[in-house]
């Protein structure tokens, strides 16, 4: 399979065709490796129309699928291991995009500290994809953070450009043990606003 340095595509296949406005139409891209499969389609304005010139809008309107994609079959030397499936779609430009996230991992590992059995991941961003605003919605099961057992976790957030409100988490540690959250965040004043932290039948033989 193809690779660079410390990386490993894999099996690549690509039916792609361009034209003289600059775009490309792709119809089907596939790597694959060891399991680990990503598809994509869609179309790419690269350049501008009759020239070589890169466009830094980059329009596009593409779908990406991925099936148990596991990052360390790619880069070896990665302390995450995961293993990921679901769906991303974008349309728009890097200035106003409009994407969709639909997310699910399993099997979490980073290094020896972390390990969590199921997470999903659904966002809605629009504007800016350096600074996008919307909504994200995570939950995951079966923590286990070497110091902390976590059954579930629940979040709710909003985006805003550099501001992110943390409308809800929780965090059960037992079917009634249960610690609640809500936050404000400003990347760029790098500072933050604890809303409130609260808890429900917390007890010491209940944190593990």
């Amino acid at each position: 399979g193809l690779g660079f340095k410390d990386i490993t595509l894999g099996n690549i296949r690509l039916d792609a065709v361009a034209d003289t406005s600059g775009e490309v139409r792709i119809s089907q891209l596939n790597v694959s490796n060891q399991g680990s499969e990503l598809q994509a389609k869609g179309t790419v304005q690269v350049f501008r129309r009759d020239s070589f010139q890169v466009n830094p809008d980059f329009p596009l309107d593409v779908s990406l699928g991925l099936t148990d994609l596991n990052p360390q079959t790619f880069m070896k030397k990665l302390p995450v291991s995961v293993r990921i499936g679901g769906e991303l779609k974008a349309r728009g430009n890097l200035k106003a995009i409009d994407a969709g996230i639909d997310l699910q991992a399993n099997d979490l590992k980073v290094r020896d500290a972390v390990h969590g059995d199921r997470i999903t991941l659904d966002a809605d961003l629009t504007g800016d994809v350096r600074q996008p605003d919307g909504t994200v919605r995570l939950q995951g099961k079966g923590f286990d953070f070497g110091v902390q057992k976590v059954r579930e976790i629940h979040l709710n957030a909003k985006l805003a450009g550099k501001r992110i409100s943390i409308e809800s988490l929780q965090a059960f540690l037992s079917p009634k043990a249960l610690l609640e959250a809500a936050a404000q965040v400003d990347l760029g004043k790098e500072s933050y606003q604890l809303d409130y932290l609260r808890t429900k039948g917390i007890s010491l033989d209940r944190i593990d």
